[in-house]
């Protein structure tokens, strides 16, 4: 048996978990397990490149207390769907209790903010804005639901039940939420199969093609949810952004429609800005975790005080 390549920053409970879950995969059997290198990113979970029988595979082993926040049976059919669809990669194992799996491991562009002020950035928008209306336009069954205002107040439950630190200004901001719930009641919109994490990160260019990664907190929802998202993850110029909703829709985005995802970019930014702390309850880094929340607490509190966002908003009193 040859020395198996194991990154020293890795520690023992992620290999032993590693070793675990490669044994379950019956397309391993009879091959070894040749090198684990760690993957950059991943703020819930711990990702890794695992070559077993020489080829190379992406591992997630899922983050501690991610059981309560995210719906690991709807995201293991969920994934299924969208890699028999080529859009996600090859799913190989799912644990659909502890949200751990095997993927493909693209050797492609992992897109990140930078790629977006380059000269490729037409074509990145384009590709994505086209990817995402496949994936709100697909026949398949999604299961489970994603309704970031239940998410929101999913969230405040547990940060009121663990006694977790929130921002100073919080109680204005669920002031506006409930604002915009109640206009969004009134104003019911078509739900279909969304991804609702579409961050640049969760995309990975090969080939001319574009895959679309990490299904977690896929489900039934809001499609205009992942346009807003997706701009706010990206920070979109103004005229990136009538690009990227013009690629999506074949057509110039109208007012209500606007409307609709300014109020999305609003609430989006509470989920994780409510996120964050909750990640740090949960033994992640203190500093970093804040930040992150606190960046998304403010730009939530400058949209929701702008004259563009009550003129918006405005239309669907």
């Amino acid at each position: 048996m040859e020395k198996v390549t194991i990154e020293a920053s890795i520690d023992q409970a992620h290999v032993d978990q590693i070793y675990a879950m490669v044994s379950k995969v019956p397309e391993y059997e009879g091959k070894e397990i040749e090198s684990i290198e760690k993957l950059p990113g991943g703020l819930t979970n711990e990702n890794f490149k695992v070559t077993v029988g020489g080829n190379a595979y992406a591992v997630r082993v899922a983050g501690k207390g991610t059981a309560e926040m995210i719906d690991r049976p709807a995201e293991d059919n969920n994934a299924h769907i969208m890699a028999k669809a080529g859009i996600n990669p090859t799913l190989y194992y799912y644990d659909s209790t502890t949200g751990d799996k095997i993927d493909a491991y693209i050797d492609g562009k992992t897109l990140h903010v930078p790629d977006f002020s380059t000269d490729e950035a037409d074509n990145y928008i384009s590709m994505i804005a086209k990817k995402l209306y496949e994936v709100h336009n697909t026949d398949a069954e999604f299961m489970g639901k994603f309704d970031f205002f239940e998410e929101v107040h999913s969230y405040l439950k547990l940060i009121e039940k663990n006694n977790i630190e929130n921002y100073e200004g919080h109680d204005r901001v669920m002031e506006v939420f409930a604002d915009m719930e109640a206009i969004l009641a009134k104003n019911p919109r078509p739900q279909s199969p969304t991804h609702n994490d579409p961050l640049p990160e969760n995309w990975i260019v090969k080939d001319g093609e574009i895959f679309f990664i990490d299904w977690e907190y896929g489900g039934i929802g809001d499609p205009l949810m992942d346009l807003a998202a997706f701009s706010l993850e990206v920070g979109l110029t103004d005229e990136q952004e009538k690009f990227f909703l013009n690629q999506y829709f074949g057509r110039d985005v109208t007012d209500k429609e606007y409307a609709f995802i300014l109020i999305d970019k609003f609430v989006n930014d509470v989920l994780w800005y409510l996120w964050s702390p909750i990640q740090i309850f949960n033994g992640k880094e203190k500093e970093w975790y804040w930040n992150y929340g606190l960046n998304r607490f403010n730009r939530c509190v400058d949209l929701m005080n702008s004259e563009k966002f009550k003129k918006y908003t405005d239309l669907l009193r």
